[in-house]
């Protein structure tokens, strides 16, 4: 699954509730755009203008970085090799500049581009790049299979590269990073223990309770953390449950404070938080029947805004979507905007999509 979480400060978002970006109890409705219909195959960042960044693909399969307007996917300059990963509503543009010998973190605003960090590893099968911020940050994931084989999360920033660890195991995979350095993800307790979702934050990597810690069977997972905003609400799914044939169940859940809060489902046994912005809105999958699952056909994407679960096809406005089925959320930011993947009706072919709050 698709997890990004790139988040603005708290400070914009309160100024805009305050001029009721947001009305109290309304629902919230979305118009869609096809961005796949007007050239873009991998969105990567959305500011609070609806401008979209990612790349789209050539007749020579070549991908390219592109800037959706708001009318149109335009070509972004290209004197490298770079990829789109957040946009903010001045127009300025983060991303990674990479080659076959080095990463690094670069800015494109005003027409030129700008060197926000030192080299760091090249992309490849053993390291992926997660997110990337105006200060330079990156956050990437590595693997060494010299067995045995283990995977960390890196944190690069200009005091050079932090290996954020484990819990006391092997692994350790990261989701996402907010404003201010703070990361989530996965990692086990001991070589061989089951995973469960992390905070790491002023050097301290914490794990985030599980509602079912110790399952009475062998599962490999019972919680991941997918997402955290600027006041380090974090967001993910964590193990409830194990269904008569072994199946196990999880619920999208909250961390605020120390405090798990389950989010709870849109009818069926599941549900899972993927990302949360700086006004607390939680996009994620939920089940919609009884005895389906956050992963299956019988489950929606959801925004989880004022208390209240809301399925997102439902919110898609009459001649702005109405109708097609969102298959895949990847983050939503402070202004509501959110990203993500749709089939539109009759279709089985997913496309990349933005969803625009109707105010």
């Amino acid at each position: 699954m698709n997890r990004r979480s790139l988040l603005r400060s708290f400070v914009a978002t309160t100024f805009l509730v305050s001029l009721g970006a947001f009305a109290a109890g309304a629902t919230p409705a979305y118009r869609l755009t096809n961005l796949s219909a007007l050239g873009m195959f991998d969105a990567a960042g959305v500011n609070g203008l609806g401008q979209v960044v990612g790349r789209t693909r050539t007749a020579g399969g070549r991908y390219v970085p592109v800037l959706f307007d708001g009318s149109r996917v335009k070509f972004l300059p290209r004197p490298f090799e770079w990829t789109p990963m957040r946009i903010d509503n001045a127009g300025s543009i983060v991303g990674l500049q990479h080659d076959e010998l080095s990463t690094q973190v670069i800015g494109y605003g005003a027409g030129a581009f700008s060197v926000l960090s030192q080299p760091m590893p090249p992309m490849g099968p053993n390291t992926w790049y997660v997110a990337a911020d105006a200060t330079g940050r990156a956050l990437a994931n590595t693997a060494a299979c010299a067995p045995p084989c283990a995977g960390h999360a890196v944190l690069y920033g200009p005091q050079g590269a932090t290996d954020l660890g484990t819990l006391g195991g092997r692994h350790n995979l990261a989701s996402a990073m907010n404003g201010l350095g703070h990361v989530v993800g996965w990692s086990q307790a001991a070589t061989g223990a089951r995973f469960t979702g992390y905070i790491h934050r002023n050097g301290q990597l914490s794990p985030i309770p599980a509602f079912m810690p110790n399952p009475p069977v062998r599962t490999e997972i019972i919680s991941s953390a997918n997402g955290i905003n600027d006041r380090d609400q974090v967001v993910g799914w964590s193990l409830t449950g194990l269904a008569s044939n072994g199946v196990t169940h999880g619920r999208a859940y909250l961390w605020d404070a120390g405090v798990m809060k389950d989010l709870g489902t849109l009818g069926g046994n599941d549900s899972s938080a993927v990302s949360i912005n700086n006004a607390g809105d939680i996009i994620g999958y939920a089940g919609t029947v009884a005895g389906g699952d956050a992963a299956d056909l019988s489950s929606a994407a959801f925004l989880h805004r004022g208390g209240i679960m809301y399925n997102l096809d439902s919110l898609l406005v009459p001649g702005g979507g109405a109708g097609w089925k969102i298959v895949e959320v990847i983050t939503i930011n402070d202004e509501g905007f959110i990203l993500g993947w749709a089939t539109a009706p009759g279709s089985a072919t997913p496309t990349n999509v933005v969803l625009s709050p109707v105010q």
